[in-house]
């Protein structure tokens, strides 16, 4: 009986790790989107700095200007909103790793508990 015990306890620690390797990953690809996220605001930027630039231009040049800016605002919006939609599944998928983590701790706790009950019982009927 112990001895399964301490081989569902080894299969729970596995599934642990396993689970924590995801979540660093998950953690990271998050990070990531970030850092994408940041990247585009600076070429935000840049572009504005640009189109300030053009807007001294003729009338032809600003009509042109307004439209790419247009397209560019519905672009980013779009990319903006991929973003954050990657972002909630990977806060989805966290969480679910982090509530399975923690069902697989209380499980080890359980096992440590009763396999120490059962030593405490085998060691109780081998005294008297």
């Amino acid at each position: 009986y112990i001895e399964q015990l301490e081989t569902d306890l080894t299969k729970l620690k596995e599934e642990a790790d396993s689970n924590n390797i995801f979540i660093e990953k998950l953690t990271m690809d998050k990070r990531n989107h970030e850092n994408e996220n940041a990247s585009n605001k600076k070429q935000i930027s840049t572009l504005e700095t640009n189109i300030g630039k053009l807007e001294g231009q003729s009338s032809s040049d600003r009509n042109h200007i307004a439209k790419l800016g247009t397209k560019y605002d519905v672009l980013c919006q779009n990319y903006n909103e991929k973003l954050k939609m990657q972002n909630t599944k990977i806060e989805s998928d966290l969480f679910i790793c982090q509530n399975h983590t923690e069902k697989l701790e209380m499980q080890t706790a359980l096992i440590i508990v009763t396999a120490l009950l059962v030593l405490a019982a085998a060691l109780f009927f081998e005294t008297f």
